[in-house]
């Protein structure tokens, strides 16, 4: 994993690339295997699910010959209750992929065609209900908007995240909060939808 993600940051491997091989990966990886390796019973007993939106907990991998004591990639394991989700957003200047790893999701995402300030224009690339196991991954070249619905009463992603993939950018990454279901369909599979402002407490 840290082989493909530092082949990603030093651009020996195109976004797209990079997601279908980091999706492949994930995928082969022992979800028993890894549920121990990230001491994952700790972190879900650490978390504390908020009423609305999501938490998060920062995974750290143990000292073991052979594992890098700092990967080129950020790691986080996503939890939340049944009905609520990860907003639905795109990223800028950021690569990631997420692994199920205990739950049910709804999971969609789109392809990002253009945005401004104020709307994006999306095309839907994907809508499944995925189980522990499956993976999905987005760039700015590929499936670059993603929404996670919780459908279990408890539900967990393993995410890989890579930031600031274009220095010429000027920061790190930004995320821009959606609204697809007051999208209005402007012909060829698009939607015109608006941005939104999340407000945190």
């Amino acid at each position: 994993m840290n082989s493909i993600c530092r082949d990603l940051k030093t651009r020996q491997l195109s976004q797209v690339l990079w997601q279908q091989k980091v999706e492949e990966l994930l995928q082969k990886i022992s979800l028993e295997d890894l549920l121990k390796w990230i001491d994952f019973e700790r972190l879900a007993r650490q978390m504390k699910y908020p009423d609305l939106g999501v938490t998060t907990g920062r995974v750290r991998f143990p000292r073991l010959a052979g594992v890098p004591t700092h990967t080129v990639f950020t790691k986080k394991v996503f939890g939340m209750t049944k009905g609520r989700a990860i907003i639905p957003h795109g990223h800028n200047n950021m690569s990631s992929a997420h692994l199920i790893l205990k739950g049910s999701f709804e999971v969609k995402h789109y392809d990002k065609i253009q945005e401004n300030i104020r709307e994006m224009i999306i095309k839907p690339s994907i809508h499944q209900i995925s189980k522990a196991g499956v993976a999905t991954s987005i760039s700015d070249q590929k499936d670059n908007v993603h929404w996670y619905k919780a459908l279990s009463d408890k539900a967990y992603t393993f995410d890989i995240i890579m930031f600031n993939l274009n220095p010429a950018y000027g920061k790190p990454y930004d995320v821009s909060n959606i609204d697809p279901l007051a999208g209005k369909n402007i012909g060829k599979g698009l939607l015109q939808v608006p941005k939104l402002t999340v407000h945190r407490h």
